[in-house]
């Protein structure tokens, strides 16, 4: 779909806020310009990814894939609790390997519909914080 994300952080609004609004308009200004100059079906395929400023304290991170590498191998279990935390980490790594930010909560309902289980979010939770440790 062509998206481009501009994040502005909550700490660089409250300390730089007119800095943080000529970055988000410069922003729009930018992607208007990119959505003129390139085909439909180029936008597509394109990612784009705009960093946020440099507060030493934010964590910076890299471009957004969108795509997943080879879903790993698991044998169909009966229970959750089956699975061990080996295999609870491979199919963990290539959920996040997509390059998605996401909260651990929403990690786990990720995770939890690769499983061949219904209503797994809870128990996969437990069993998920478990194996990280």
């Amino acid at each position: 779909m062509g998206w481009r994300f501009h994040r502005i952080w909550s700490i660089d609004w409250f300390y730089r806020r007119e800095q943080e609004i000529e970055r988000a308009a410069a922003a729009y200004n930018e992607a208007v310009q990119l959505a003129d100059s390139i085909a439909e079906e180029d936008i597509q395929d394109t990612v784009q990814y705009s960093p946020p400023s440099q507060h030493a304290s934010m964590p910076q991170q890299a471009s957004v894939s969108t795509r997943r590498g080879v879903r790993p191998e698991l044998t169909k279990r009966e229970s959750i609790n089956e699975y061990s935390d080996e295999e609870l980490k491979l199919l963990a790594d290539w959920v996040k390997s997509d390059g998605v930010v996401r909260t651990e909560e929403e990690l786990i309902r990720a995770i939890s519909k690769e499983l061949p289980f219904s209503r797994t979010e809870t128990a996969f939770g437990s069993v998920y914080a478990k194996s990280l440790r």
